[in-house]
């Protein structure tokens, strides 16, 4: 894997719906396959992980993310990235119960 192919996984994923917790673990399998290969050749870094993490769910779900996670982590620095398992909590967390409202 490059680089270049997580940004695409990203970009594509930006536009499709997450709206159930199923939604989000199958592309959380697809994001570590590459992530987890490109941290291991040192060609990504955590915090670049933990941004693109966030950054790959849609927007209307990443307002909903950053406001929980502002809630849960309010001493933690604007230019600082919520790791990716606490993105991942807070979205399991939005969609339990039912899917998310645009």
């Amino acid at each position: 894997y490059m680089r270049a192919d997580l940004e695409s996984l990203v970009a594509e994923q930006v536009s499709t719906p997450m709206q159930s917790q199923d939604d989000v673990g199958k592309y959380l399998c697809r994001f570590c396959k590459v992530s987890t290969y490109l941290l291991s050749k040192k060609c990504l870094t955590e915090t670049e992980r933990d941004h693109l993490f966030l950054d790959s769910f849609p927007t209307d779900m990443q307002n909903h993310i950053r406001w929980h996670l502002e809630i849960k982590q309010p001493d933690l620095h604007p230019d600082n990235a919520y790791s990716q398992q606490d993105v991942l909590t807070a979205a399991l967390f939005i969609l339990q119960g039912s899917p998310l409202v645009h």
